[in-house]
């Protein structure tokens, strides 16, 4: 969703290898300046096999002016970050001004920040901002190794900042409970990485009986639980059915076929396109934050616009009202809630 950000071209000033995957891209804003605080993204368009879509990208620190981000090259991209890889020095392409939904609040005695490789995006910002005003902060940065730590020289060295680095399997060991339970009361947990490591930080927060406002995350669409494949999704209201390739959504495979899902932020955080599952022969992949665990082990609902089948077919009501009157949408959704 765009809102009222303004839509403007910009163009591609270099592009960068800054760790294994992962690609720094800065972007010359045209004579244009947007001040931006730490956890601030940008939308970009994008070419996927000829269509034009949009990706989100989260904002490095960078001079007034411009633009820096990091763009992971994904396997189980939808060919956005094949896109980004492809730009270089001298392209353009057509960006928007900041939108912040991932804010850093200043007014907290302790920060705990945990980033999983590229997810250190958002956060080096808030490194930086916490290190210049003295707050005491935790920052753990999980990878498969050094060399995909992208960006790890700028947070190295900041003072006050207390950083330790969990390489390949050591990931797994980032005792999320204990780091918690270390916390001075009052503190808050910023979080950005794949679904696995939010999911396992979500839980033990939830355990803590902290307040769930002080965890603060940002997700990636494309991560999930299981190995992206390709499935079959039918529409039980209309009939219709598509196969949803590994590289694109339920929403856009049934947008194929003449099946419209609403949809809004398209990073299964605000459940708008979340649709009700009659039928499913293989497990639900839920890459979505909207819904609780609870919600997700019962498999009734899903977010069309990240989660996957794991294989199989999956039968959901779209809501798809082809009767509707004039001037009503064909799909009347009820107010979407996360439990």
């Amino acid at each position: 969703m765009r809102g009222k950000a303004e839509v403007f071209m910009a163009q591609v000033v270099s592009a960068r290898e800054a760790g294994t995957a992962i690609r720094e891209l800065v972007i010359d804003l045209g004579g244009r300046v947007y001040p931006y605080q730490p956890g601030a993204h940008i939308d970009v368009d994008v070419l996927v096999e000829g269509r034009q879509e949009t990706r989100s990208y989260s904002l490095l620190p960078a001079p007034g002016g411009q633009y820096r981000i990091g763009v992971k090259l994904s396997d189980t991209s939808k060919g956005g970050s094949r896109y980004m890889w492809s730009l270089k020095a001298g392209d353009r392409l057509r960006v928007t001004s900041p939108e912040n939904r991932f804010e850093l609040q200043m007014d907290r005695p302790e920060y705990l920040v945990i980033a999983g490789g590229v997810g250190i995006t958002p956060v080096v910002g808030m490194a930086r901002e916490l290190s210049r005003r003295g707050a005491r902060m935790q920052f753990l940065y999980a990878a498969r190794n050094r060399a995909a730590m992208a960006f790890l020289d700028e947070v190295e060295g900041l003072a006050g900042v207390n950083l330790r680095l969990f390489e390949d399997a050591e990931v797994a060991f980032i005792d999320a409970a204990a780091e918690i339970a270390a916390l001075s009361p009052g503190a808050q947990l910023y979080i950005c990485g794949p679904m696995p490591l939010l999911d396992a930080v979500r839980r033990a927060w939830v355990a803590s009986d902290r307040p769930l406002p002080d965890l603060r995350y940002e997700i990636f669409g494309d991560s999930g639980l299981h190995p992206t494949e390709e499935f079959e999704v039918v529409s039980a209201d209309t009939g219709l059915s598509a196969t949803v390739a590994r590289n694109e959504s339920i929403i856009d495979a049934l947008a194929r076929v003449g099946v419209d899902v609403i949809s809004d932020c398209r990073r299964g955080e605000c459940g708008l396109c979340a649709v009700p599952v009659l039928e499913a022969t293989a497990e639900i992949d839920h890459r979505d934050v909207f819904f609780s665990d609870a919600q997700k082990a019962e498999g009734t609902r899903m977010c069309a616009c990240v989660s996957r089948a794991v294989g199989g077919r999956v039968v959901i009501d779209t809501g798809f009202r082809a009767a509707a009157p004039e001037g009503v949408p064909a799909r009347e959704a009820e107010p979407a809630t996360a439990g």
